[in-house]
């Protein structure tokens, strides 16, 4: 038995004879966690999202004194030497109004966070940068205020450079009603500049297009829910426009995704997935280089999945392991499940998340994240210590193991 490192290539080309070896997850702790200030509703654990050792969880129903509904939002930092989460900071909106719901989305990429609102005024979202000069996380830019946007936002940090490419800097995207809009930060340059608004072909899709988004390295998607995922790609150079490359079709699916107006999706790589709630389904798509997107699609199903569970609420995927949340398994106490793409190349179940003390309507699985070895699953209406809806997140830490 051996350790698999997680940077190794899938394929590696040899001169000797080899065998085959599967991929197992061995589960290697976790922990739950609260936010120091309990109170009613505050819904700690709505929305996720994990960069390397860095988690970031949103209290969006969180009353503080810039108003009722103001939001919070939490950054938590691993610490591999005492192995415990260590409150980094608070995120507040730069802002004070009640019904902000500031933290109703989140995303993070090393260095970055985004933060999506969305009220009194139609929504927003903001950037919170991790300064190098005193290592606090502070406010940076308000990227876009209006048209119902900030429920779905995302952030990809390209200081290292897109593979092939020499583009630098971060790129945003904050989903709209009927636009998505694409924003890049120069390295050298302190100001956020939109480089695109996109819009659905269709007038017919103009009041959903955008409900939600995703971006890693130069690609972006945008769903319209019941419908379709649009998929673009950036240029080589930051100047170079987003070009509309595919539309994924659900009436090319096994399963039709109409599920709530509700189509979560997530790009990493050449791999995206997407989310059917209402079918119990999660699609993911392969891009191949002959092909495009439209050579392979497998649709995820749990064994024990009932009807009503909403497998695919949440999902989020990193190094081809995905995790998928189903708020409503076993009468709304939830459950995540972990999906690993092993070297036979088939994707198969390898864990279960439930609760430490599964309740009935905690909605453990209403949001999920995952980077690396460690994955975090947000239960927001959490009774945690008597306190209705106070809300908490379990984080659990993982080996990849490969037997021979």
């Amino acid at each position: 038995m051996s350790i698999l490192p997680f940077n190794c290539n899938r394929y590696t080309k040899t001169s000797h004879f080899s065998l085959p070896v599967s991929t197992e997850l061995q589960s290697q702790g976790r922990a739950v966690i609260v936010p120091q200030g309990k109170q009613n509703e505050s819904r700690f654990g709505h929305s996720v999202a994990m960069s390397e050792d860095v988690m970031v969880v949103g209290a969006p129903f969180y009353d503080s004194p810039l108003g009722i509904n103001s939001g919070r939002v939490y950054v938590y930092r691993w610490e591999k030497d005492n192995t415990m989460w260590r409150k980094e900071a608070e995120l507040k909106a730069p802002k004070s109004s009640s019904n902000l719901e500031f933290g109703v989305s989140v995303g993070i990429s090393n260095n970055y966070v985004v933060v999506g609102s969305t009220g009194p005024n139609d929504g927003a979202a903001f950037v919170f940068h991790l300064s190098p000069y005193n290592m606090k996380w502070e406010f940076q830019s308000a990227l876009i205020e209006g048209n119902d946007c900030g429920r779905s936002v995302a952030i990809i940090d390209t200081s290292l450079g897109i593979s092939g490419s020499s583009s630098v800097g971060a790129f945003a995207i904050v989903g709209c009603s009927g636009s998505a809009h694409i924003y890049y930060k120069h390295p050298q340059e302190s100001d956020w500049v939109e480089t695109e608004k996109l819009e659905p072909p269709s007038e017919a899709d103009a009041d959903i297009f955008g409900s939600h988004v995703d971006i890693d390295g130069n690609l972006a998607v945008v769903s319209v829910p019941g419908k379709e995922v649009h998929v673009y790609r950036h240029g080589s150079s930051a100047k170079d426009q987003w070009s509309h490359e595919a539309v994924l079709s659900a009436e090319e699916d096994d399963v039709v995704v109409e599920s709530l107006s509700r189509t979560p999706l997530k790009v990493s790589g050449d791999l995206i997935i997407r989310g059917s709630p209402s079918q119990n389904a999660v699609i993911v798509h392969r891009w191949d280089m002959f092909d495009g997107w439209s050579n392979e699609t497998v649709v995820l199903k749990p064994n024990d999945v009932a009807e009503g569970d909403l497998f695919g609420w949440s999902i989020d995927i990193s190094d081809e392991t995905v995790i998928v949340g189903s708020c409503k398994n076993e009468n709304s106490q939830g459950a995540a499940y972990v999906y690993l793409f092993d070297e036979i190349g088939v994707w198969s179940q390898k864990m279960k998340f439930v609760a430490a003390s599964p309740a009935i309507n905690d909605h453990f699985g209403a949001a999920v994240a995952i980077s690396r070895t460690m994955a975090v699953v947000g239960s927001p209406l959490d009774d945690y210590e008597s306190w209705p809806d106070n809300g908490s997140v379990a984080t659990f830490n993982f080996l990849r193991v490969s037997f021979v």
